[in-house]
């Protein structure tokens, strides 16, 4: 992406099949120019200071730099050249202030400046060594014509700073900046990696690794910095466009002192910064002050759930981000973000909306309020050693259970008398010597008291006796083997749309299979979806009207989400699937009204919302048969 000097306007461009340059209109967020671009898309791009021109980097092994006339009606570059073998991937390219027919790109091993005029785009690529100035150069990162001059900067992973001049022999005057340059000095400015180059102004402003912005003049002596955002490693600031703007010590506020020895203020624009932990913050000079403007997930997004009674959905990811949306105005409610090793695995609802679970990688569980996020439980649980994969609530709310990859279920009582901590530790069990694929939660027939269940790759179904277990002592009920050959996968509770109370197991060779929750023996085996690969997650939608009527199944594959017609007859066409994330679903969660499903997609760090239309599945069933 990038913007014109004025942010008036703004490009974007696209890697893969079909892909494309879109300029757009920033005030009113309209497209207002589409260019087609040759497949795998672009890697970089850049506006002209007057935003006539955009300048192109394209992806692959042999890239290809292309000027684009973009205000015309041509789908065709005015200038092009490809670049040799050899000089690296290209990802950062941007214009000469001062003179719009000069460019400069770099990738992590080479600088290539670009000049185009008279019908053709030439380029120079000269090599810098470690031996050149005897010391380690680092990798490039960011260049940048510094105004008014010949020179270009370019930053490196080492803490330096290139400066690159005209190629002239010696003794001739200089005649204005050329393509053809050669390295001038290495300066070392600090031991950080440097990400960010540009300039505001007078000063040079440089970003590092360290979440440090600092400011130096023309000589590259550093003037001021700013330091504590808190916010991660930076990769972009951007300054406000005031052409207004003038800065002066007579100007009132509370801008900070330079780092010289007069100590004057240092009046900059107001900037944004964005994070390499997908974070954007401005910081305003004027009392140097950070808001955040967003924040997201920069890790696998494996954590969901949805509220039992509101339109809420509550995501989690490795980056320890959770987040409460309102998915029918689809804003973000609230977020909390944890510390760097508390990266969040589960989470769960409690069945009155007031609480989450969070399961984290590293065992900890936490129980927080539902609508701030803040801490329930005033210290975090760690009695799991491994990461916990499962977390439920029971129906009345009184006893939150985990599983976790140490093969162990976890169970936690309420405790309605301690208002500082409403949950307390009950028992643990390690009753599966294999890891463990469900934990639900159950009625008992005769009564109405909550019934854990839990299921592992051991092919071992579990309940626990809940009413008889006492503090650090959780005792198990029954174990059954449910299954001679097959790897149980997931499991959840049948609706009463039948007679028997049942409970659903989805295995690997394609069944699904429904077991007597009192006895559990099997009662009926059905074949499942056959969507590629077995199912990985299944859940009942849930429903607002007669929860005998009509009933609906949704499931996920490895990369697929999918509506199952209820009752289970074994009928194909009773079923659906369409591609839900190109790297894999991960998790699976239902909205309160059964109107909508939710998908995690792991490593692409999204969460798909789909909207569920039964009556489409529905016709599709009858004219199959």
């Amino acid at each position: 992406m990038a913007a014109s000097k004025d942010r008036r306007w703004i490009a974007t461009a696209d890697q893969g099949r079909n892909c494309s340059i879109i300029a757009w209109d920033s005030y009113t967020g309209i497209p207002v120019q589409t260019l087609f671009v040759d497949e795998p898309g672009t890697s970089a791009l850049a506006f002209t200071n007057d935003a006539r021109y955009i300048a192109t980097v394209s992806c692959g092994t042999k890239q290809t730099v292309s000027i684009w006339d973009w205000t015309t009606e041509s789908n065709t570059p005015i200038y092009s050249v490809t670049l040799g073998s050899g000089l690296g991937v290209h990802n950062y390219i941007i214009f000469n202030p001062d003179d719009p027919t000069q460019l400069v790109s770099n990738s992590d091993s080479f600088v290539v400046f670009y000049s185009w005029s008279d019908g053709q785009l030439k380029y120079f690529a000269p090599p810098l060594t470690d031996q050149v100035f005897n010391r380690a150069v680092g990798a490039y990162s960011q260049s940048v014509f510094q105004q008014s001059t010949t020179r270009v900067l370019t930053t490196t992973r080492a803490g330096n700073i290139v400066v690159w001049d005209n190629n002239r022999p010696h003794g001739l005057p200089n005649v204005g900046s050329v393509a053809d340059k050669k390295p001038f000095k290495l300066v070392h400015l600090q031991e950080k990696a440097l990400t960010v180059l540009t300039v505001t102004d007078e000063f040079i402003v440089t970003a590092d690794i360290a979440g440090l912005v600092k400011f130096y003049d023309t000589q590259l002596q550093l003037f001021n910095w700013y330091q504590d955002f808190g916010v991660g490693p930076i990769n972009s600031v951007s300054f406000a466009h005031s052409p207004e703007f003038a800065p002066t010590e007579l100007e009132p506020g509370d801008y900070p002192p330079d780092a010289t020895i007069d100590a004057r203020k240092f009046i900059v624009r107001d900037f944004v910064i964005g994070t390499t932990s997908a974070c954007i913050a401005l910081v305003t000079a004027d009392g140097t002050k950070l808001d955040l403007i967003h924040s997201e997930h920069n890790s696998e997004v494996n954590a969901l759930a949805c509220h039992p009674q509101l339109p809420h959905t509550c995501i989690g990811s490795y980056a320890g981000l959770l987040k409460v949306w309102d998915y029918e105005q689809r804003v973000c409610l609230v977020s909390r973000r944890f510390e760097r090793s508390e990266k969040i695995s589960c989470l769960a609802y409690d069945p009155s909306g007031t609480y989450v679970a969070v399961g984290f990688m590293n065992g900890a569980l936490r129980v927080v309020d539902a609508l701030t996020l803040e801490n329930d439980v005033q210290e975090a649980f760690t009695f799991a050693h491994d990461e916990i994969t499962h977390c439920c609530f029971s129906y009345d709310s009184r006893f939150l259970a985990t599983g976790d990859k140490d093969r162990c279920v976890v169970v936690y009582q309420a405790d309605v008398l301690d208002l500082k901590n409403p949950f307390k530790y009950l028992g643990k069990q390690r009753a599966h010597y294999k890891q463990i694929t469900g934990v639900m939660f159950g009625v008992s027939l005769d009564s109405d008291v909550p019934r854990l269940l839990s299921l592992g790759h051991d092919r071992v179904l579990v309940e626990y006796d809940l009413e008889k277990s006492s503090e650090d002592n959780l005792k198990v009920m029954s174990s059954d083997r449910i299954e001679q050959s097959a790897t149980p996968l997931c499991l959840t509770s049948y609706p009463p749309i039948v007679k028997e109370d049942f409970i659903v197991v989805a295995n690997d060779q394609f069944k699904l299979k429904l077991y007597n929750s009192t006895t559990k023996m099997c009662r009926k085996t059905i074949l499942a979806p056959t969507y590629g690969t077995p199912l990985q997650k299944i859940a009942v939608l849930p429903t607002t009207g007669d929860i005998s009527s009509s009933r609906y199944m949704a499931f996920s594959t490895t990369d697929k989400v999918g509506l199952h017609r209820l009752p289970l007859d074994g009928n194909p066409h009773n079923a659906m699937a369409v591609i839900a994330h190109p790297q894999g679903v991960k998790n699976l969660a239902c909205s309160h009204d059964g109107k909508f499903l939710f998908t995690a997609g792991g490593v692409d760090g999204t969460v798909h919302m789909w909207l569920v239309s039964t009556g489409i599945l529905d016709a599709a069933a009858k004219l199959g048969g």
